[in-house]
């Protein structure tokens, strides 16, 4: 997950190395096995109060993604949750 500002500057990067997508059962569209993860991440104390766009990815630790949250129903950047 990517927090940036409202400049577009990446604010937080937080990585969930305890998921693993080679796990995840596989079957038809729409109707594969649907799995919940829940992880916490403790924001860090320089992050400013304010208004941040979040980014949900699969992607390197670094950050890096290499799958986006696909969002059909608008034309916003490749895994933004919410609006701006």
């Amino acid at each position: 997950m990517t927090l940036k500002d409202a400049k577009n500057g990446i604010a937080a990067v937080f990585v969930d190395e305890s998921f693993d997508l080679r796990g995840l059962p596989v079957g038809p569209p729409e109707k594969a096995e649907a799995l919940g993860k829940e992880t916490l991440f403790r924001l860090p104390p320089i992050l400013k109060p304010g208004e941040y766009v979040v980014y949900f990815s699969i992607g390197t630790r670094t950050g890096t993604p290499r799958l986006a949250l696909p969002l059909r129903r608008c034309e916003k950047m490749p895994g933004q949750v919410g609006d701006p």
